[in-house]
């Protein structure tokens, strides 16, 4: 069922003007890894600046692929950024009807532990949930108690695996969905150590237990960024 937050802003969940959050599972008693998933362009096809719910499209396969990587019991967690909302292209409230109808089209019931979207344009560089800051991922561990370091992220930007590289996330997954195959140059001369699929599909969760050595010429120290 749809919600029905719309423009009031206090009604939907953030914790502030520019950050939305919201948070499906329960803090765990001991810290545990997690799957980050960027939104557009892995889970749903990439439309430029997308804001209306019936241009809406998973992309192939992604639904099988959610219930695969539930049924091992790891925290799925969405990480995106929404600057046409910080550009005045749209509204919260359209965020959230798009959002809704992916929800809607995967069919799952709380698919996700948490989802992360923040607002910023592109020119605010300095805020610290537009990836490639890692602002969202420093929030999910403290919400859901996560090891980043054991964790995983799967985006199809340079800019979604430098955010969780700067996290001290150290295996990072780069897509051809999306932007992935205009970005696959340049997301293999700065991290060649990622690992390159043509899709979220071809994701293999078994690595995520023995993360990749934290002394790969690709991994960078975590910064001292406090949770909001």
């Amino acid at each position: 069922m749809t919600r029905t937050w719309f423009e009031t802003a206090d009604k939907m969940p953030f914790l502030n003007s520019q950050h939305w959050h919201e948070i499906h599972r329960p803090k765990g008693a001991a810290r545990t890894p997690a799957i980050f998933l960027d939104r557009d362009g892995v889970i749903i096809e990439e439309k430029h600046y997308l804001c209306d719910p019936d241009q809406v499209e998973l992309i192939p396969g992604t639904v099988a692929k959610l219930k695969d990587l539930l049924r091992h019991g790891l925290p799925l967690v969405v990480v995106t950024n929404q600057s046409g909302i910080g550009q005045g292209l749209f509204s919260w409230a359209a965020y959230e009807l798009v959002h809704q109808r992916m929800l809607d089209l995967i069919g799952i019931d709380k698919p996700f532990a948490a989802i992360y979207a923040n607002s910023h344009a592109p020119t605010e560089t300095q805020g610290t949930w537009r990836k490639p800051n890692p602002g969202m991922f420093v929030q999910a561990a403290a919400d859901l108690n996560l090891c980043l370091e054991s964790s995983a992220m799967v985006g199809d930007k340079v800019v979604d695996l430098e955010a969780a590289s700067r996290a001290g996330i150290k295996r990072i997954v780069h897509v051809k969905t999306g932007h992935g195959t205009s970005e696959r140059a340049k997301v293999i001369a700065c991290y060649p150590r990622a690992e390159l699929v043509n899709s979220l599909v071809d994701f293999a969760l078994d690595a995520c237990s023995s993360p990749l050595d934290a002394t790969q010429a690709d991994y960078k120290k975590p910064l001292e960024i406090k949770a909001s």
